[in-house]
């Protein structure tokens, strides 16, 4: 990836020929069978890691959005069993 790309993008980095080679005939079997993938096999390079305000965007703003729901009371157990 070099300068003037995309800021996000959906893409597999392979560390290995054998992984890209891999991805890049399994990305190709994909867009076989959908109409629109915009994934891109790249090998992997240096790895920066985003500012701490970034990692965890989502648990960070909706933590609760993952927490366990409470217990069934003693003796219920759930209809979809």
């Amino acid at each position: 990836m070099g300068a003037g790309k995309r800021q996000y993008m959906s893409a597999i980095f392979a560390h290995t020929d054998e992984q890209f080679e891999t991805a890049a005939k399994v990305l190709h079997d994909v867009k076989q069978s959908k109409t629109r993938v915009s994934t891109q096999v790249e090998m992997a390079t240096d790895f920066y890691e985003g500012e701490f305000y970034h990692q965890k965007w989502l648990l960070q703003r909706k933590a609760d959005w993952f927490q366990s729901p409470p217990p069934f009371p003693t003796g219920r157990t759930p209809s979809v069993y």
